[in-house]
């Protein structure tokens, strides 16, 4: 995760708003923020973890955390945090603290709200959920990103139970927790051995003997069925042949039978075909005819209906036509005058016209008289402005003769901070030369100790150790010789004729040698290694210090000579600076006097921008009364210009009056004119409106008259040519009725009633004369073939039963074989199943031994405690990188058997002893050792270019040269691109980290933040 930004307001002691931008922070990859206890310093860090996980260290949710967090003078408070999370998204968490106006113990906590930035905008997520986002819980959050003052040492102090759990959190070491599913495994497995087991007690009878004997028993039964089913084919020829003279002599029956029932129905079909021919020749000559009278009847009636409906509408439309005559000629003087009247309409609306118009003249005159006082009422107050402008303007112009360039003051003054800055800086690194000389004669001091010289002391201790080296390679040769003899002696010992030489194999032994008991000479050269032993260590150990105090004045004296150096450059800068001095109005030893001055100059430079604005206000005024005075201006001339329209147009209309006079309507107002006129144009549509209707109705019932009337003659015509018609059909049927014999059409009518279906009827006598004929020719040929061959019931009878017999017996023996060969078929493949299994039940097998393995070794989380041991010892061996130099090689950390950290004390003889023996000084170091280890494997598991680690506390308990040194470890943390915080009241600290933020808790203002970058 890496900061953007951090916004509190009314957060424990930060009562107004404070923002941190970490841009330039993050830029400098070591930053610290720095103030006096209690000034706020950790509850940064408090905000972006409440901010996140909505959980603090110093409050949990029973402390009335909401009124305890927000400040004291304040109603509201707000942390909006925004960052990079471990995927490089940007995101941000917005929380809000709100205090109930009404009672001040009442704080009420908002949701929080965290956002995504896509599309180039904030969108609001579904969810508060900081550890999906951050990759992190919040308890390993805190170890590994953020730790909080007081939980520095959490990590050591943990036990193994949740040690493990952490690991397994920070490095998903569930993937390994595999006990589940190994007994998953082992159930499935389990359950498939005994659904196998289960199936194989199926197959205990299916044996090679027992698929032998079933095959031999199938072999007999199949050959006693091939001789029964040629028999049957024998003798079902036969049977058949039979069958084919019984069939043919019962249907010679059947068809005697069947041409004796149709020669019955033989008469009745013969009427039936005279009725048919009746039917069809009275059909072809009358239907016809006997349409067509129908139709002339229908037409006649048709006629005379219309007729009677013509005539009624005849007399309708005379009537109508009457009456609309009658009122044209009510109405037609009255339309005659009309033009007249609509003259005087005219002539009514333009007097209207002429009335509202002197109206709207006396209105305007009344406006006039009174916008002209209003005009010169803003004339006035226009020279009173002014005067009062020419005034301020003198002013203005004298005072700004006094000013002095505020470009020169500015110089000046930088000139002035710029010198203040180098003598400063000047001073302190004087006092840092002289600190790290002491630090040298320190450390020098503690080389005399071991009276080794300067330059020689490499040599001479490079001689010392060859020396001791030769020695210990002398004892341990000693040791090894002594070692064979004690062997060979023991050998010896054991030699007795007969029994086998384990060197040499021989069973003769003439010449034994004698070897003494070197034991007590052995037990000496091992107490002698011991003794060596101690000697070469202490000598590791003053090589190891010299090697020490050798790194450490070399890098005092590098720094000494980088200060020095520095002071130089300082001076030269100081001496430069004071040459660019060029202004004679000041002195650049009075720095008090350009201070007066520069006061001067801000007073004066208040006093002009006061009379400025007061001429912009005046000014301003002036313009007001300006344009209120045109728009006055512009109203009257629009008046005056309303004013001589409205008299044109009285005149224009006046001459346009020729039947009416204006003087007889003088006295009227335009209302009572209008009325006047509304009711002679209303009067005028009605005439026209009678005029045109009587008009309109003559000419519509006109041509419906006449068209009626012509209806009547054509009905007329028709009517006739229909009857003439009628009589001509008559004759034409009565010549039909004398040619067929019928005497009237009645008879005629009662044939065609029978509604006869001729199709079907001569289908169905064709279907009996066909059918008729092929039976007594099928009869006759029966006859034939029976009088060459004699048919004998029991003879068939006999035949048959035997038959039947023999298809009974092949049958029966068809199916036992079948029965049989399904049987061994069914052994045969039970017996291949039977071997799938057993193989199938070997492999089970062999797998549930191999769970049983799995089983052992992931019971309890074994398998994870394990892996986890493993990433404690990487993680033991990355934080040993810098513990051993924070230490100077005296400690080193390493994990026991119950997996607990201890430290080796190379002091003591490399014997471990308690992490919780170490000082407070050294449980820091190695705190800070561990958690720099736990951040890099933890984010290197992000795969993110940048990593990002915050320490709230520890540096107190370190003197100046481990100061120093973890100091100088976080500098290559940065080289390393790694963003270290640090949160410190340590003064020595501040000076060294240029980029930092400063907290100053202020009586009034409470705690504000204030950034070096910025000063």
């Amino acid at each position: 995760m890496i900061p953007i930004s951090l916004t509190l307001e009314g957060l424990y002691s930060y009562q107004d708003r404070q923002t941190i931008s970490f841009d330039t922070l993050i830029e400098a990859g070591l930053f610290g923020i720095f103030g006096k206890v209690g000034s706020g310093k950790s509850s940064l860090l408090e905000a972006i973890s409440f901010a996140l996980y909505g959980e603090t260290e110093r409050l949990n949710a029973k402390d009335n955390r909401a009124y305890n967090m927000m400040n004291l003078k304040s109603n509201r408070s707000i942390i909006d945090f925004e960052f990079y999370n471990f995927e490089e998204k940007k995101y941000r968490v917005f929380r809000e603290f709100k205090r109930n106006s009404k009672r001040f113990e009442d704080v009420k906590r908002t949701e929080a709200v965290f956002y995504e930035w896509t599309d180039e905008k904030w969108k609001p997520l579904d969810h508060v959920n900081a550890e999906e986002i951050v990759g992190l819980s919040y308890e390993n959050f805190k170890r590994t990103i953020i730790i909080p003052q007081g939980k520095f040492k959490e990590f050591i102090e943990l036990g193994g139970t949740a040690r493990t759990k952490m690991m397994q959190e920070l490095f998903g070491l569930e993937r390994y927790d595999l006990a589940d599913k190994v007994r998953r495994l082992y159930l499935s497995n389990k359950e498939s051995l005994d659904r196998l087991e289960g199936s194989l007690q199926a197959y205990e009878i299916t044996t090679v003997e027992h698929i032998k004997e079933s095959e031999r028993i199938w072999q007999e039964e199949a050959t006693k069925y091939e001789q029964q089913s040629k028999l049957f084919v024998f003798e079902n020829e036969l049977l058949q042949q039979l069958k084919v003279v019984k069939e043919t002599f019962e249907e010679f029956l059947k068809l005697q039978v069947k041409l004796e029932s149709l020669e019955g129905l033989e008469p009745s079909i013969l009427r039936e075909e005279e009725d048919l021919a009746l039917y069809e020749r009275v059909e072809k000559n009358f239907r016809q005819a006997l349409s067509e009278f129908k139709n002339i009847e229908e037409r006649k009636a048709k006629f005379e209906k219309d007729r009677q409906l013509a005539n009624d509408f005849c007399q309708q439309y005379e009537k109508e036509l009457q009456e609309a005559t009658l009122l044209l000629q009510q109405w037609e003087p009255a339309y005659k005058n009309i033009e007249s009247d609509k003259k005087q309409v005219f002539e009514l609306g333009l007097i209207a016209t002429i009335t509202r118009a002197q109206e709207e003249i006396a209105k305007c005159v009344s406006r006039l008289e009174k916008g002209e006082p209003l005009v010169k009422q803003c004339q006035e107050g226009i020279d009173v402005v002014e005067k009062s402008l020419l005034s301020k303007r003198n002013e203005l112009k004298e005072k700004k003769s006094k000013r002095i360039s505020t470009a020169v003051l500015l110089e000046v003054g930088q000139w002035f901070s710029e010198k203040n800055r180098l003598e400063t800086q000047v001073i302190h690194e004087r006092e840092k030369c002289n600190a790290t000389q002491e630090k040298i004669k320190g450390i020098t001091a503690e080389r005399n100790i071991y009276e080794l010289e300067e330059k020689t002391w490499r040599e001479s201790l490079n001689d010392k150790s060859n020396l001791l080296k030769k020695k210990e390679e002398q004892l341990v040769q000693q040791k090894n010789q002594l070692e064979v003899a004690q062997q060979l002696s023991q050998y010896t010992s054991a030699l007795h004729d007969g029994v086998a030489c384990p060197l040499c194999g021989s069973l003769e032994h003439p010449h034994i040698a004698n070897h003494g008991d070197v034991s007590e000479e052995l037990m000496k050269n091992q107490q002698e290694l011991q003794n060596h032993k101690v000697l070469m260590d202490a000598h590791t150990k003053v090589e190891r210090e010299m090697e020490s105090i050798s790194e450490r004045i070399r890098l005092y004296e590098v720094q000494y000579n980088e200060l020095i150096e520095s002071v130089k450059k300082l001076e030269v800068q100081l001496e430069v600076h004071n040459k660019l001095f060029s202004w004679g109005d000041f002195n650049k030893d009075d720095e008090v006097g350009y201070q007066t001055t520069r006061t001067a100059a801000a007073l004066l430079e208040k006093e002009v921008e006061t009379l400025e604005n007061s001429i912009e206000i005046e000014q301003e005024n002036k313009e007001k009364l300006e344009k209120k005075k045109e728009l006055f201006e512009k109203e009257l001339d629009k008046i005056r210009k309303e004013e001589l329209e409205w008299q044109m147009q009285i005149q224009a209309f006046q001459k346009q009056l020729d039947v009416l006079k204006w003087e007889d309507y003088k006295t009227q107002t335009a209302v009572e004119i209008e009325e006047s006129r509304a009711f002679l144009e209303a009067n005028i549509q009605n005439i026209e409106k009678e005029y045109q209707k009587a008009l309109t109705d003559i000419a519509d019932l006109q041509p419906k008259l006449a068209s009626q009337k012509a209806l009547l003659e054509k009905i007329r015509v028709d009517s006739e040519l229909l009857q003439q018609q009628r009589e001509s059909l008559e004759h034409k049927v009565n010549s039909l009725l004398e040619v067929e014999g019928f005497g009237t059409i009645n008879e005629v009518e009662d044939i065609l009633k029978k509604t006869i279906n001729t199709v079907e009827s001569r289908s169905r006598i064709q279907t009996f004369k066909i059918e008729l004929g092929t039976l007594r020719n099928g009869v006759q040929t029966l006859k034939e073939k029976l009088a060459i061959t004699n048919y004998d019931e029991a003879v068939f009878k006999n035949q048959e039963s035997k038959v039947k017999e023999l298809e009974l017996s092949v049958k029966q023996t068809g199916e036992r074989s079948i029965q049989l060969k399904t049987t061994l078929d069914r052994l045969k493949e039970e017996f291949e199943r039977k071997k799938e299994l057993l193989l199938e039940q070997d492999r089970l097998q062999k797998r549930a031994a191999n769970i049983q393995v799995m089983s052992n070794m992931f019971k309890a989380s074994g398998f994870v405690n394990y892996v986890s041991a493993i990433y404690l010892k990487n993680l033991c061996e990355r934080a040993n990188t810098r513990f051993h130099r924070l230490t100077k090689n005296q400690l080193s950390l390493q994990l026991n058997e119950s997996n607990d950290f201890e430290i080796l004390d190379y002091l003591n003889n490399g014997k471990t002893r308690s992490v919780k023996t170490l000082s407070g000084g050294q449980s820091f170091q190695v705190s800070l050792s561990l958690a720099l280890a736990l951040a890099e494997s933890v984010q290197s598991l992000s795969k993110s270019n940048r990593n990002f680690f915050f320490i709230d506390e520890g540096f107190g308990t370190q003197d100046s040269e481990s100061v120093d040194i973890v100091f100088e470890t976080l500098q290559n943390l940065h080289k390393e691109n790694r963003i270290v915080g640090i949160i410190s009241h340590v003064e020595e600290l501040q000076e060294r980290i240029p980029v930092s933020l400063t907290v100053i808790k202020d009586p009034e203002k409470g705690s504000v933040i204030q950034k070096s970058y910025e000063l």
